[in-house]
Order: C-alpha cells, then sequence, then structure tokens
C-alpha cells in the first residue's frame, strides 16, 4: 500500500477487494479494526527499524539529523533522522529515526529537554552514543547556542561531535537575506533556457502521450478497457493541447524577459567564479556585459555626474582648483552615489 501510495484507510477496501476477486481464506483475517491496523503498521514500522539499526550499530560512526514541529494538534515534535555509511557498501544512508512528544515530560522546549529527548531515544535504540560524529540542525540558537545550545550540551558527553547548520536551512536564510538587497542575479540565461528546453522536450519526445499510454494499459487506467481507437484519439489531442500550452508558455517566458534579460545577465561579470582561466578567452572577457551595461546605466550616471560637477564647482570661481584635484573628487563622490538616482540635493 505505501509503495502504491495507497491511504491507509483503504486497507480493509483492499481485503475485501481481495475477496471479491476470489481469495477465500482472506476473509479469515479478522484483524479489520482501527486499532488492529494501527498495530500491524507499527510492528511493520519497528520491523523495519531494527533492521536499520543493525546497520547503524555496525557502522563506525553516525549523525544525526533533528527539527521541532508542530503537528496539527499544536503538539510540539522533534523529529530525528539517521545518517551513517552502510558497513557492507559503504555508500551512505540517511532514515528516519523518530519522533517525540517535546513537552510530555517537561514544561519547556529548552536545549535540556532536547538534549534529554535525543540521549533516551538513543539509549532505546541501543546505539552508543560516542559515535555521534555529529548534529544537524536549522541553526535555532536553542541548537546551536555556543553555551547552552543542544550541540554544546552534547559535546560534553561527545567532545568530538560537529555542529552542522543545515545548508538547506542556510539556503533558505541566504534567499531571504537577497531579496531584500539583491544587487546582481547570475545564470539568469542559463536557467530561463533550460526551463524553455525541458518545456520544449514535453512536445518533442511526447513524453505526457508516453505517459498516458502507459496508464491506459498497465497503469492504473487499465482497468477502464479503453479500445485502442479511443486511445489514439485521444493521444492525438493531448499532443495538440501540450503542444499548444507549451508554445504559449515558452512565448509568455520570452516577452517577459525580453528586455530585462540582457541587462540582468550582464551582472555575471561580477561573479569571480566565472572568470575564464584561458588567456584567450580572458582577453575579451566581459566586454559585451560591460557594454550593455553602460548602454543602460549611462545615461544616469552622466546625469549624475554633471549634477556633481556644478555642485563641486558651485556657482561662485571655485574654478581656480586644478583640474586633477577636482577630477578625484568627482570620481570619489561617483562611487558613493545611492543606487536609487542622482544627486538630488540644492
Amino acid at each position: 500500500m505505501a509503495k502504491e501510495e495507497i491511504a491507509d484507510r483503504k486497507f480493509t477496501s483492499l481485503l475485501e477487494l481481495e475477496e471479491i476477486l476470489g481469495v477465500s481464506e482472506i476473509k479469515r483475517f479478522a484483524h479489520r479494526s482501527q486499532g488492529s491496523q494501527r498495530e500491524l503498521f507499527l510492528l511493520l514500522g519497528q520491523a523495519l527499524k531494527d533492521e536499520m539499526l543493525m546497520k547503524v550499530k555496525n557502522a563506525d560512526s553516525y549523525g544525526l539529523m533533528v527539527d521541532e514541529a508542530t503537528d496539527v494538534s499544536v503538539v510540539e515534535q522533534l523529529i530525528s533522522f539517521i545518517q551513517f555509511a552502510n558497513p557492507e557498501t559503504g555508500a551512505p544512508e540517511v532514515h528516519f529515526l523518530s519522533i517525540q512528544n517535546v513537552v510530555e515530560s517537561s514544561t519547556s522546549a529548552n536545549s535540556a529537554t532536547i538534549v534529554k529527548l535525543i540521549k533516551e531515544e538513543l539509549s532505546n535504540d541501543g546505539l552508543d552514543i560516542t559515535k555521534l560524529g555529529s548534529l544537524a540542525s536549522d541553526g535555532a540558537s536553542v541548537m546551536t547556542g555556543s553555551r547552552n545550545g543542544v550541540a554544546a550540551k552534547l559535546r560534553e558527553t561527545v567532545s568530538t561531535l560537529i555542529n552542522i547548520h543545515c545548508i538547506c536551512h542556510r539556503l533558505a536564510l541566504a534567499c531571504n537575506d537577497a531579496n531584500d538587497n539583491l544587487t546582481q542575479i547570475s545564470l539568469v540565461e542559463t536557467a530561463i533556457k533550460a526551463s524553455k528546453d525541458s518545456l520544449n522536450k514535453l512536445v518533442q519526445e511526447n513524453i505526457t502521450v508516453k505517459e498516458f499510454r502507459k496508464e491506459t494499459t498497465t497503469g492504473k487506467l487499465a482497468c477502464l478497457e479503453f479500445s485502442e481507437d479511443e486511445i489514439t484519439k485521444t493521444e492525438a489531442k493531448m499532443h495538440d493541447l501540450c503542444s499548444q500550452y507549451v508554445t504559449a508558455l515558452t512565448d509568455n517566458i520570452d516577452q517577459r524577459f525580453q528586455h530585462s534579460l540582457p541587462v540582468v545577465s550582464s551582472f555575471r561579470i561580477f561573479d569571480p567564479l566565472s572568470m575564464p582561466i584561458a588567456n584567450p578567452e580572458f582577453v575579451g572577457y566581459g566586454q559585451n556585459d560591460i557594454q550593455t551595461l553602460a548602454n543602460t546605466f549611462l545615461v544616469e550616471m552622466k546625469t549624475a555626474a554633471n549634477a556633481l560637477n556644478w555642485k563641486l564647482n558651485g556657482t561662485t570661481s571655485s574654478m581656480s582648483c586644478r583640474t586633477g584635484v577636482r577630477t578625484t573628487r568627482l570620481f570619489l563622490h561617483l562611487l558613493q552615489l545611492p543606487q536609487n538616482g542622482p544627486y538630488s540635493g540644492s
């Protein structure tokens, strides 16, 4: 049922279907109540967990990934995953370990409570805490605090513990910070092209039609018993509809980015990682991008330069200043220009 993504509540209906299909012995299976179903799932889950724990115990070390979440009943839960290198294959594996009620025996979800829950889970599973090599979390202070954080308290027991701020959470924080003050966007052109290529691939390779053919012949729709003629006609309609949709979508992408994409893509010259190493490429590197940026922002910069030149010279006879000094001052002032426009003072 889990592999076919069938809901647990369909368990009883599935048994009844098997009876209709001729599996008469299934009627002797009397454990069909909600309590019995729950017990079956718990036993299956424990069997899978025991098998996984055997691998962890044979591994040299393991790491934990923990996070707090609040369920629909507004109960704070501690979710734990365990990662280790399979001793037989050497391949890294990540498995669900446990979910625990944080405030079941505590009044606060503080670091002491979380450490207690982690130690209890490891002890109940028969895992050696000294083999705990790393702890990955969302980076919250309760987890990563230098003195009273969960990692700090666990390090009192396992001095070699490595504290890891989850890369996914860090990426999310970085994206949020970048949205507040976005100065450049790299690889935009590549991402848009890849999106359009993926959409066109749907039409060129008839992916949707092939999936429909698979579902109607051997998949979940096979029971509807479509005729070959019906399937062929439906496939033709699906192909035309998919083609029209992809064309409209790619055209819309082009319209939305055709003016801004060249300018946004030109900001890649500020990315040191995109700088070519080879000499022939380096000679002309960035010239086209600089020209695009210049064409876009030069008018505004000239306006700012004229305004600043007027400000520096003033309306008096300050023209006696040497040209070199005035030019240097103008250049330094330009570097401090705000991004929202030229000088607007009186």
